[in-house]
């Protein structure tokens, strides 16, 4: 339990979009204590640690673990800012199952995501997500220059060509 009292909410970062480092380093910690725990302690962690339950929704996210996300939603409830911030970093790092589980989430009506899930899929090249998921799930979201900037600099072409059409 020591080793996750250090543990801190990452920051969101615009430009460089989020830090590979950091959501590394929480991997490092969480990882073996699910591992260990499963799911069964969660409830009390967040009892425990003030800002577990944000840092375990972002490490959730990042990582893929849907049944993470489902028992923190049980447990906790998770806001819409929150919701939008687990779409977001989901799709930065390309992890479908998470933004399958909240577009058929029975609570899901009306969540939606930031423009920033379209940049940072972009910028990492997830054209898969952008056009089955944030451009059917969230049409609303718009394809900014930002997106097709970020996937310039990521010399993903035939995203800038996807982005433009639609």
């Amino acid at each position: 339990m020591l080793l996750l009292r250090r543990l801190q909410i990452p920051p969101h970062l615009a430009r460089d979009v989020y830090s590979n480092e950091v959501y590394a380093s929480l991997a490092t910690t969480l990882d073996p204590w699910l591992m260990e725990y499963g799911v069964t302690r969660l409830s009390r962690l967040f009892d425990c640690l003030e800002d577990m339950h944000a840092i375990m929704l972002h490490h959730a996210a990042y990582s893929g673990r849907v049944d993470v996300v489902e028992v923190e939603i049980r447990v906790r409830g998770v806001s819409t800012a929150m919701t939008m911030l687990m779409i977001d970093l989901a799709a930065w790092n390309n992890q479908r199952l998470v933004l399958d589980f909240f577009q058929q989430h029975p609570h899901a009506i009306g969540w939606t995501c930031s423009s920033f899930a379209l940049v940072a899929a972009a910028r990492n090249g997830h054209t898969d997500i952008i056009m089955q998921f944030l451009h059917g799930q969230f049409p609303s979201v718009p394809s900014t220059e930002d997106a097709m900037d970020m996937a310039v600099e990521g010399g993903h072409f035939n995203m800038v060509e996807f982005l433009h059409v639609h």
